[in-house]
């Protein structure tokens, strides 16, 4: 969403798209946001055959900036850009995972792949800056926090006080280990037995929907638990919605939808972990429970429930500040300043 919204946004410069791994469920977007897309599909063939047929593009075509939006193969990536030897910006989206041996063997890769590109990254929080300033890897290149984008809230969307009987909640995030819906689940098997009123609906798909959709039938939730899947009108649901929810793990890069939903106006709750409160840094607009706490995620949500209107008018004040942080114009100018500085 990230590489699609610099595209749409950034119309002063000729884009062409590769496409490395299959196509997944952003195709049609790219489709309309440009013509000149490619589909290599080799990112699972194997270093080699990787490096070989990128070589073989690179060769081809010339670039005076080539971005990745994965730290996937970054050395053979920056290897097969080849004697033209243009820029690569690297986007780091989630905090350093992989063992130290990878990591090594990475930076063994970097050696040995020597090229004359000049490598840059820029990752979506500090948090994940600070991960890989720790590794052997990535610590020697130049890496700036650069925060996401969103996406334009539509004119026609605005949040405002709903007349809900029933207290709605929902939270948008791929269904996997990075995030945290077990939680959410558990407190709301609490909610429901001190008799509190209300639904959670969860957007999007991921690999553990089935997993996730067995915990909602062990504790017994699923009359006001529902999982949505996949939307392409997500401000549309957060309209409906009192509460926007999200529960997730040190693996966060930093949470685009959290990002969406304080632009947007609706009161926020969210795992307090440094990603989410640096969303957050110097507006404080954003609600927090203890990360992995189900009891407390609970407690919370009875808290703004009670005084809902309050909540209300200070995530719609706070919205501005979000807007003109996480805005496509300003993620666009500052990727661009960051490629031209020396």
């Amino acid at each position: 969403m990230d590489c699609l919204t610099f595209i749409s946004n950034c119309t002063n410069a000729d884009h062409t798209l590769f496409v490395l791994g299959s196509t997944g469920e952003m195709e049609g977007r790219w489709k309309t946001a440009l013509n000149d897309i490619h589909y290599l599909n080799i990112i699972s063939r194997g270093r080699l055959i990787f490096t070989k047929h990128l070589l073989y593009v690179f060769s081809k075509r010339k670039f005076d900036v080539v971005i990745s939006w994965s730290n996937l193969l970054i050395p053979e990536i920056k290897f097969s850009l080849g004697k033209s030897s243009p820029l690569l910006l690297v986007h780091l989206g989630n905090p350093i995972s992989f063992p130290k041996v990878l990591d090594i063997f990475i930076a063994l890769e970097f050696f040995f792949l020597r090229s004359p590109s000049k490598l840059k990254l820029f990752s979506c929080s500090d948090f994940v800056r600070s991960s890989f300033l720790r590794s052997k890897s990535y610590k020697a290149f130049n890496n700036k926090v650069i925060y996401n984008p969103i996406t334009k809230v539509p004119l026609d969307h605005s949040y405002k006080k709903s007349r809900n009987t029933i207290f709605r909640m929902g939270m948008v995030a791929r269904l996997d280990n990075i995030k945290d819906h077990h939680t959410l689940i558990v407190a709301a098997s609490i909610l429901k037995q001190q008799g509190f009123n209300f639904v959670i609906e969860f957007l999007g798909e991921g690999s553990l929907r089935k997993k996730l959709e067995l915990d909602v039938k062990y504790y017994a939730c699923e009359s006001f638990i529902s999982f949505i899947g996949n939307v392409d009108d997500v401000y549309g649901y957060l309209q409906t919605w009192d509460l926007f929810l999200h529960s997730t793990t040190k693996l966060e890069g930093l949470g685009n939808s959290v990002s969406e939903a304080v632009a947007f106006g609706i009161p926020v709750l969210v795992s307090d972990l440094p990603m989410m409160r640096e969303i957050d840094s110097g507006i404080e607009g954003i609600n927090y429970f203890e990360s992995g706490n189900p009891k407390d995620a609970a407690k919370q949500i009875r808290i703004i429930h009670a005084q809902h209107e309050i909540y209300v008018s200070k995530a719609i004040d706070k919205s501005g500040s979000y807007k003109k942080r996480f805005s496509a114009d300003s993620f666009v100018q500052n990727l661009l300043s960051y490629a031209s500085e020396g």
